[in-house]
């Protein structure tokens, strides 16, 4: 199971259209620091603001430009059955490795966490692919969990939760699935420790992560937690406005060159200019710290 899967943004052109011509730069950025794994359609409930034809339009674009020198994981709903269907039929012939499908998240509202968990199953049947299953906060009450697991095509678990949580999922489960961590990185050697296979970043943590990851593989966890400690300005300032943090990821990534706009689509809240600004900022500040890192 690939260890660092980064979440790649939806790139929009300033009017708001899906701008296929615009991800050589990603790719060719993740390639160049040792990436080779990509998610898309992830970042920031992205994935609703798409039609379905945008979707399998950016995800045959991808796999068909990429999916020779990447391994490719296409993100499909679970509030959707027919939707994901068209998606993945879309695809196929197409070099893809995996899709990511949400779990059943835990409601008062017993309905409709059945509700989501028979669309995903139908999907995850349907198709013969790998399977990322999100989940958010806690993992799915223990039968529905075991349904998943059964139809042996779930590849791993993307956790989004608290540190606390994460440990409690990966005592449970590590040993049975792979464990990815949805968190920014900030405790990525923590999560290691605690049984972690890997994480699902932004593009521009990625590099960082798998330098980390490496060391901490060789036992040097000092070196490791050095690395990382160049990301936590830049992992700060999301999480100070995490509402906004798809907007910023993409200026950021505009800042350090790695594409040449940051349109987006609907933003939920737009961040003031002098927050863009130090994203802008950020994202320049790494790329030269990750040309460090491979010469290193």
């Amino acid at each position: 199971m690939d260890r660092v899967i980064p979440a790649i943004p939806t790139l929009f052109s300033e009017d708001g259209e899906v701008a296929c011509d615009c991800y050589g730069g990603i790719f060719s950025w993740l390639r160049e620091n040792g990436v080779g794994n990509a998610a898309i359609h992830m970042i920031g409930g992205e994935y609703y603001k798409l039609a379905d034809h945008e979707r399998v339009l950016t995800a045959r674009h991808i796999a068909r430009t990429f999916g020779t020198s990447f391994s490719i994981y296409v993100n499909v709903s679970a509030s959707s059955y027919n939707s994901s269907l068209r998606i993945m039929g879309a695809l196929a012939g197409y070099k893809v490795s995996g899709y990511v499908v949400n779990s059943p998240v835990q409601s008062p509202l017993r309905s409709e966490e059945e509700r989501v968990y028979d669309i995903s199953m139908k999907i995850i049947e349907r198709s013969g692919a790998p399977f990322i299953l999100q989940v958010y906060g806690s993992v799915p009450q223990g039968s529905t969990l075991e349904g998943m697991l059964r139809t042996g095509r779930i590849c791993a678990l993307k956790v989004e939760a608290s540190l606390g949580e994460e440990r409690r999922i990966a005592d449970l489960l590590s040993s049975r699935v792979p464990l990815l961590s949805g968190r920014f990185g900030s405790s990525f050697i923590e999560e290691l420790a605690m049984g972690f296979h890997g994480c699902m970043p932004d593009p521009l943590s990625a590099p960082f992560l798998m330098r980390a990851l490496d060391l901490h593989l060789s036992g040097r966890d000092r070196d490791a937690r050095e690395v990382l400690s160049v990301l936590s300005v830049y992992h700060s300032l999301l999480l100070q406005h995490f509402d906004s943090f798809p907007y910023l990821v993409r200026e950021a990534m505009a800042g350090a060159g790695i594409i040449e706009r940051a349109g987006f689509r609907e933003p939920t809240v737009v961040p003031d200019r002098a927050t863009v600004e130090r994203a802008r900022s950020e994202g320049y500040r790494l790329v030269k710290a990750a040309d460090s890192l491979t010469r290193s």
